[in-house]
């Protein structure tokens, strides 16, 4: 009986083998397929010209993740290089010219970076950034030959990079791909084996940082992030990675986070319009009414979707530059109080009165009423088929469970502080800096990171004592009213 079932043991982990092995070999047999940036499911509820000017507009300011678009006028390490024109030449092929440039740097490749200039469109007569890719470049007759539909003319400025963020591409595909995406939509290959699920960068929000409740991360916090990895979820550390190459990856991930905000917004931007309800409803009013609203969306995209990109470009790029500024860190006003037992009665005191209870449970088990309740999508006004909590992502979250000690976003008594103090964006958990003085969230934290090794029914009586002490307070303050 026992050899009959190693023997078919045998054969079904043979089976499984090879079964593998011909998965690897059809993989492997074909061609490796072009990577693509997938457009947000949100574009598909625009109008058709709506979602042809969204997908058009971030292709032209972003490209494609091997022919990546430097936009000069997002705060991202490019490797941007100034300079102008000198002369053009007509080049080998249509759509192709030969410029002589002068940069204010010389000794870099340039093969496959990107040329921004500025021209007057024709329509408008305002000044529009436009880009073209450079095919070659000789550093030595600082010549370069670029593909396009427009070219600039002699003695225009120009601006030529990319190369910066080559490796950082290269890093993010090989290390990131798998579970963040292509696209950075946190919908890799393996994101719906995960829970919890990747992190979607294109809303622009990240939950574990330094920085205040409505501010970016700032670059030291994404190397965190890769120096210490989530714990309680799949994003490991990535500590062995060179410096050099962290600070590459941080830089390209900062980028896709701008691309998909850019995207959102400009979504945003024609959604009450020129949505696809707005489209079909028309149609059924006849052809003189599509004809109308097809001149009303022009009008729109030339006379106001420069101003509204510009706009949103430099709003989004300087909340990025603002997270790197020492004004944007969640900082205590006092020192951490002592971590005593009295300490940590206050901060447990505080945590029921500010009711994190709800959340996090009587105990800090997670298991407060909330996660039981119906919660309504503030998108759709759906109510959620599941009870509990939601963050901006839609999916269901579950408050951290306290003792177990696993702290996403650092164990650290000033990371912990800062939860509680800026809250986690994106998510549920709100800041506490308006109800709680520092010196109580201190005493919150020196609480909660004792959970870990405290006794539940020992809270139980304590608290008990807590509650009949603060009745026999009230008691007697109403007898001496009195």
């Amino acid at each position: 009986m026992f050899a009959t079932t190693c023997e078919a043991r045998t054969r079904s982990l043979f089976l499984l083998l090879s079964l593998m092995l011909v998965s690897v070999c059809l993989v492997g047999c074909g061609e490796i397929p072009e990577m693509k940036f997938a457009s947000h499911p949100r574009v598909d509820e625009l109008m058709p010209p709506a979602q042809e000017v969204v997908k058009s507009t971030i292709d032209k300011h972003f490209g494609e993740p091997d022919a990546i678009v430097a936009w000069s006028k997002l705060p991202v390490e490019f490797g941007m290089l100034e300079g102008e024109v000198t002369e053009i030449k007509d080049g080998a092929k249509d759509g192709q010219k030969t410029l002589t440039v002068e940069l204010d740097e010389t000794e870099v490749d340039l093969q496959g970076d990107t040329l921004e200039f500025y021209r007057e469109d024709e329509e408008t007569g305002e000044d529009v950034a436009d880009f073209l890719r450079v095919l070659s470049y000789d550093a030595e007759s600082g010549t370069l030959v670029a593909s396009g539909e427009n070219f600039p003319e002699e003695e225009s400025e120009i601006f030529v990079g990319g190369h910066g963020l080559k490796d950082g591409q290269r890093l993010y595909m090989k290390h990131c791909l798998h579970c963040h995406g292509v696209t950075g939509d946190g919908d890799g290959p393996t994101a719906n084996y995960l829970n919890p699920k990747p992190r979607d960068f294109r809303l622009g929000l990240f939950k574990y940082k330094s920085t205040d409740y409505a501010e970016k991360p700032s670059h030291a916090d994404l190397m965190r992030t890769l120096d210490e990895g989530i714990a309680g979820t799949y994003m490991p550390s990535f500590k062995l990675l060179e410096e050099d190459e962290k600070k590459a990856i941080v830089e390209y991930v900062r980028w896709l986070s701008m691309r998909g905000e850019i995207e959102k917004r400009l979504i945003d931007f024609f959604e009450a319009e020129f949505s696809i309800l707005a489209w079909e409803e028309t149609q059924e009013e006849g052809e003189e009414a599509m004809e109308g609203l097809k001149l009303d969306f022009q009008d729109i995209v030339v006379e106001e979707l420069p101003f509204e990109l510009d706009a949103v470009a430099s709003q989004i790029g300087r909340k990025w530059e603002l997270a790197d500024d020492e004004s944007s860190l969640v900082k205590p006003t006092v020192a951490r109080v002592a971590d005593t037992q009295e300490s940590r009665l206050r901060g447990q005191k505080y945590y029921v009165s500010s009711k994190c209870i709800t959340c996090h449970g009587p105990l800090g088990y997670g298991d407060g009423s909330e996660t039981e309740t119906y919660k309504t999508d503030p998108l759709t006004n759906v109510t959620y088929s599941e009870p509990g909590l939601y963050d901006a992502w839609g999916t269901l979250v579950k408050p951290r469970n306290l003792r177990l000690g696993q702290f996403r976003g650092g164990r650290r008594p000033i990371d912990v502080f800062r939860r509680i103090k800026g809250g986690i964006p994106g998510t549920p958990m709100q800041a506490f800096s308006t109800s709680l003085k520092d010196e109580e969230i201190w005493d919150v934290v020196n609480y909660v990171l004792s959970l870990p090794h405290s006794d539940p029914a020992v809270e139980i009586n304590q608290r008990a004592n807590l509650e009949t002490t603060d009745t026999s307070k009230s008691s007697l303050a109403g007898s001496e009213g009195e």
